[in-house]
């Protein structure tokens, strides 16, 4: 008998902002994040279904990348070999955007309450794409899990685009 899997993922949102629902931190404030003006935060509603092949069917958008009015951020958790993971994210912007700055924060989780902090920041010279990877030890192998918990870019036009939670499991020998 095939047991059934539940995903959650996250619905696309007409108008959101650019990837978390959490506040930024670091060099950018939790206003710059939230932007001036129309510019607002959105959280994001997640919806349970059956199965993995319903979530990656399309009719629902995979959590590792997320797409906003602001363009898409993304989050890869990957196996790197003895009790070692590589987690890579960054962020593309939409629309002729450049960024200036930015401050990004993934938090990886594990068997028995096991966590570990992952951030990035800092000046960008216009570019509309950033990716930053990290590598990091385990105390045992299992099945883990990373989140962009906070992510938020500055926009050359003093605006920000702030980070929808993407995320992606992984099992870790």
């Amino acid at each position: 008998m095939r047991s059934l899997v539940k995903a959650l993922v996250p619905l696309a949102i007409a108008g959101a902002t650019l990837a978390s629902g959490t506040a930024a931190s670091a060099s950018i404030s939790a206003a710059d994040a939230r932007g001036a003006g129309s510019g607002r935060l959105v959280e994001v509603g997640l919806v349970e279904v059956d199965s993995l092949q319903a979530a990656e069917s399309g009719t629902v958008t995979p959590m590792n990348v997320v797409r906003g009015n602001c363009g898409k951020a993304w989050l890869w958790l990957s196996d790197a070999g003895r009790r070692k993971y590589k987690v890579r994210t960054g962020f593309e912007l939409s629309g002729g955007r450049r960024a200036v700055a930015y401050s990004w924060r993934v938090q990886a989780n594990g068997p028995r309450h096991w966590g570990k902090r992952h951030k990035w920041d800092g000046g960008l010279r216009l570019r509309k794409k950033w990716e930053g990877s990290r590598e990091s030890n385990v105390p045992r192998g299992g099945n883990y899990s990373a989140t962009v918990v906070a992510g938020a870019v500055a926009l050359s036009n003093g605006r920000a685009c702030a980070a929808l939670p993407a995320s992606d499991p992984a099992r870790i020998t």
